[in-house]
């Protein structure tokens, strides 16, 4: 057997298989036989070979675009090859890039979770001091409220005061003019004393003026202690209210020019009200009732005088000048009492002479 084998270009070309064969030598004669019968199986060997080194020829001239084709495919696999690695190495950098990406907008959305915290926090917050300046508004609306029911109140114990006051007054006039009506009874008495003039009484008379003396007296006496009671208590209500007042400038917070001018205003007040003692004072020496209490004795005008000065020490307060003038009208309308407490002071000293 013989293999022959073509390589064109690295091409296999198909192989043919050559069998000769061999005969033992039968004899001389069979020697020529066998030598010309394998010369044609040579000849024949030769011409299968021929063909197929054309056909071999043949098969790699036909394969000779197929190996253009195939260079132009490893051509092609190495560009392939070439841009598969730059796509990898552009997806590497773009899978980077989303990674940092998908970081980013991680540490976004914590930044706009925060961020949304702060916000809650803040109209928390704002809640917050939107309900504490409402309640302060409320607290600041109740306070002066309050502060006007105070005034208020003020303004009416201010008129009590200033109505006590008056009828103070009217008590003193009341004491005046029991303080002139004794004197005159004892100018008569005196009187009477160096004329010898005699008064019969009978013993129910005298009783009765006694009785009506004494009882007029009392009066004077408890209507005064009343009114005393009353100025006291409109006194300690004054100080309440002033206390209070006090509180509430302090709890919001007054300026000190306020404080200053109030200070003013108080001093002013404090000033004029001296001012009007001192004037009721001068009017009071001035009057022509001093000379009566002169001439009363000290062991009978003692009480009433004492009295006075006590009821007088009690006025001491700030009442504005222009309500002086009250008193001199007050004077002209008791001066019926006046007339009353003469008549009964005369009974008295009738009374006494009979």
């Amino acid at each position: 057997m013989i293999e022959h084998y073509a390589y064109p270009r690295f091409h296999q070309v198909k192989r043919w298989n050559i069998r000769v064969m061999y005969k033992e030598p039968e004899g001389k004669g069979n020697h020529g036989i066998i030598l010309e019968n394998a010369k044609a199986e040579l000849a024949k060997a030769k011409e299968e070979l021929n063909r197929a080194k054309e056909s071999s020829m043949q098969s790699w001239l036909d394969s000779e675009p197929l190996i253009d084709e195939l260079e132009k495919q490893k051509a092609n696999l190495a560009d392939a090859q070439l841009s598969e690695n730059a796509s990898k190495t552009a997806t590497e950098k773009l899978e980077s890039q989303l990674q940092t990406i998908h970081k980013s907008i991680k540490s976004k959305r914590e930044e706009q979770l925060q961020t949304e915290l702060m916000i809650q926090e803040t109209n928390q917050t704002l809640d917050h001091m939107r309900n504490e300046m409402e309640r302060l508004k409320l607290e600041r609306n109740k306070e002066k409220q309050t502060l006007a029911k105070l005034r208020q109140t003020l303004h009416l114990r201010k008129q009590s005061v200033q109505t006590l006051q008056f009828t103070l007054r009217a008590v003193l006039l009341e004491l005046d003019a029991v303080e002139e009506s004794s004197a005159k009874a004892l100018q008569q008495i005196k009187l009477s004393e160096n004329h010898r003039d005699v008064v019969q009484l009978t013993n129910e008379k005298y009783y009765v003026l006694t009785r009506r003396a004494k009882e007029k007296i009392s009066h004077t006496n408890s209507r005064i202690s009343v009114y005393m009671e009353q100025k006291h208590e409109a006194e300690a209500t004054h100080d309440l209210m002033l206390s209070r007042l006090n509180k509430i400038y302090s709890s919001r917070l007054w300026s000190m020019n306020k404080r200053k001018i109030m200070g003013l205003q108080y001093t002013e007040r404090s000033a004029k009200g001296q001012d009007t003692i001192v004037e009721e004072e001068v009017m009071a020496n001035v009057s022509p009732k001093s000379s009566a209490e002169e001439s009363l004795p000290k062991s009978k005008g003692g009480k009433l005088q004492q009295s006075r000065k006590s009821v007088k020490m009690l006025l001491v307060d700030r009442i504005p000048f222009w309500r002086i003038k009250a008193k001199k009208n007050m004077a002209s309308e008791l001066l019926g009492s006046r007339y009353e407490m003469s008549q009964s002071a005369f009974l008295f000293y009738t009374k006494i002479t009979g």
